[in-house]
């Protein structure tokens, strides 16, 4: 009875402490993005009568980034990245709950988050620090999603060979 318990209790997979880091990262600059992004798509008529009243918006040139942002019609951006970000938040969140497919809805959120401004802004300068800390990302959560996997094949095999016995 007690082997029983032992490897049943064996077989939940646990989350290990860099991928409860990673998560917890992804879910926070997630979430900040979610939000800025909600509130540039929210507020995006009001945004350059706010930053005119900035008394440093000519001294820095704000001025002139807004109203070029604000009037070349890249709203659809802020909208996809809003949504690609609530997707990311998905796959994290699946991620968190062990699950595979987590990290192909990630994968697929952050990919496309690199790709989109591609389309809207013109010219475009190549974002090697984004592509690289994504990367990594990705890498570090898939070589943990590949242990977990492991662990729980080497789980279900103990687990064959106790009721075998």
């Amino acid at each position: 009875m007690d082997d029983f318990y032992e490897v049943e209790q064996k077989s939940q997979p646990q989350r290990s402490n860099l991928l409860t880091v990673l998560c917890i990262l992804s879910l926070i600059g997630g979430g900040f993005s979610v939000l800025s992004n909600f509130f540039v798509v929210s507020l995006w008529d009001q945004i350059p009568e706010i930053m005119a009243t900035n008394p440093f918006a000519d001294k820095f040139g704000l001025t002139e980034i807004m109203e070029k942002t604000f009037s070349s019609g890249m709203k659809p951006l802020y909208i996809t990245m809003l949504f690609l970000n609530i997707f990311s938040i998905v796959g994290v969140s699946m991620i968190w709950k062990l699950k595979e497919l987590g990290l192909h809805f990630y994968i697929a959120a952050q990919v496309c988050l690199l790709i989109a401004p591609m389309i809207w802004i013109k010219p475009f300068s190549f974002p090697f620090l984004d592509i690289i800390i994504t990367g990594i990302f990705i890498w570090l959560y898939a070589t943990e999603m590949k242990r977990i996997k492991k662990q729980n094949l080497m789980v279900d095999n103990e687990s064959d060979d106790v009721s075998n016995e």
